[in-house]
């Protein structure tokens, strides 16, 4: 059967139609951001990304808690925050920034497994809710030991989740050359956090590099 050519024209542009529709990039209304300290607080990243997001036309939320983990005091979020701020807030996009503080305690080898059990129960709990989950493993830090420790997590990091089709980020690359300046107790710099000045500097890369392609929904 031979075809007339306005019902091929028509045809055509029904799987030219389809074929945007398919490969549109995702668009997003709400964003979730979880994470520990460097997330914690108006001046740290956590706020100074939420307010750049925000600017961008974003429903942002942050749910986030100095010294946790997701695994380190993880029951924090998995207990009851987070399924429940995923109930309530109902997220398109959930952003967690974790790994710092599980560092010391899950990178080794024996403890892998362990580990990776757990950011696998995070991300079947935010899929779950119907929100697509990025994950960025943790920032650079002054003390070699610590470096050496972030270095395995993030391999561990991207070895769970990367298989499941989850997005992961290195913050490392973006905090490479921000100066960390942030007191200790000791009033010396305490080699993994920041002042404001750094954390938009930080914020800014994540918003114009890793998301920049996000859209508004």
């Amino acid at each position: 059967m031979q075809l007339s050519r306005p019902l091929l024209l028509g045809l055509g542009a029904a799987l030219l139609g389809a074929a945007a529709l398919l490969f549109r990039p995702k668009s997003y209304k709400r964003i979730l951001l979880v994470g520990n300290s460097q997330l914690d607080g108006n001046y740290t990243l956590g706020g100074r990304l939420a307010e750049l997001l925000r600017r961008r036309g974003f429903d942002v939320q942050v749910l986030a808690r100095y010294g946790k983990g997701a695994a380190t005091g993880g029951s924090y979020f998995l207990a009851d925050r987070l399924p429940s701020k995923l109930k309530t807030f109902k997220p398109d996009l959930v952003i967690v920034s974790l790994g710092g503080n599980d560092a010391s305690r899950y990178h080794s080898l024996s403890k892998r497994a362990e580990y990776q059990k757990i950011i696998r129960q995070w991300a079947r709990i935010i899929r779950g809710s119907g929100a697509e989950l990025i994950w960025f493993t943790p920032s650079t830090a002054d003390s070699p030991s610590y470096e050496a420790k972030r270095q395995k997590i993030r391999e561990h990091i991207k070895a769970a989740l990367e298989p499941l089709g989850v997005t992961v980020y290195d913050h490392g690359a973006l905090t490479r050359d921000i100066p960390r300046r942030k007191l200790s107790s000791s009033g010396a710099p305490d080699g993994v956090h920041f002042n404001r000045p750094e954390y938009e500097r930080w914020a800014k890369l994540v918003s114009d590099g890793p998301l920049g392609s996000l859209r508004v929904g």
